[in-house]
């Protein structure tokens, strides 16, 4: 169990076989139990690093997407775009 706030755990479940893990949020209350899980592959301290670290903001979102609008990230990252997808199917061709 990684944390608890009322009727509520985060759970991180690994399978000892195959070491796929499974990160469960569970409301426990009186009707009974619910819970919502989300496979992963974050070990149970990378999770609790992660739940340390501070919220992503609305500004944090924006700076992101100004980044990737930008053309300079783009030489960066090798960034397929259509048009160099059809140039290169283009020169396949010719060559075939």
């Amino acid at each position: 169990m990684l944390g608890e706030d009322r009727g509520t755990r985060l759970l991180h479940v690994q399978c000892r076989k195959c070491q796929n893990s499974v990160l469960a949020l569970v409301l426990v209350n009186n009707v009974g139990a619910s819970s919502v899980g989300l496979l992963t592959d974050l070990s149970y301290e990378d999770v609790l690093r992660f739940r340390t670290n501070k919220q992503v903001t609305v500004n944090d979102v924006i700076e992101v997407h100004a980044v990737f609008e930008s053309v300079s990230w783009q030489g960066s990252f090798r960034v397929r775009t259509k048009r160099t997808v059809l140039r290169k199917e283009k020169r396949s061709q010719i060559q075939t």
